[in-house]
């Protein structure tokens, strides 16, 4: 009888290419890098914090220089972003988060992060 550590999540079954991560080291893998254009450098990761087989972000590098630009949230987990954070300078460092309280595709309020 197989573990379900070993049965592969529905992400890995629809991006059998992405590189699984752990991040938090409990076992479970909670990060899948995708190259959507196959060119050997990840461009999005997708993120499951808790583990419970939901994304709640999707980070994006469009250069492909390893530092996400924006983190996409989805607090609620309703399929709706609800929240943003991004590297303004690209220096790896998030800068701005950005909230959209109603969910209507428009940032409603930008905080600076020291």
């Amino acid at each position: 009888k197989k573990s379900d550590k070993n049965k592969k999540s529905g992400i890995s079954k629809k991006y059998p290419n992405a590189k699984e991560m752990d991040l938090d080291k409990n076992g479970i893998i909670d990060t899948w890098l995708l190259d959507e254009n196959k060119d050997g450098n990840p461009e999005k990761a997708l993120m499951d914090f808790n583990g419970d087989g939901i994304i709640e972000a999707v980070a994006y590098d469009e250069n492909e220089n390893e530092n996400f630009e924006i983190i996409v949230f989805d607090d609620d987990l309703d399929g709706n972003p609800d929240r943003a954070e991004y590297d303004e300078n690209d220096d790896g460092t998030m800068d701005v988060v950005a909230y959209d309280y109603n969910q209507d595709g428009e940032w409603d309020k930008f905080e600076e992060l020291s």
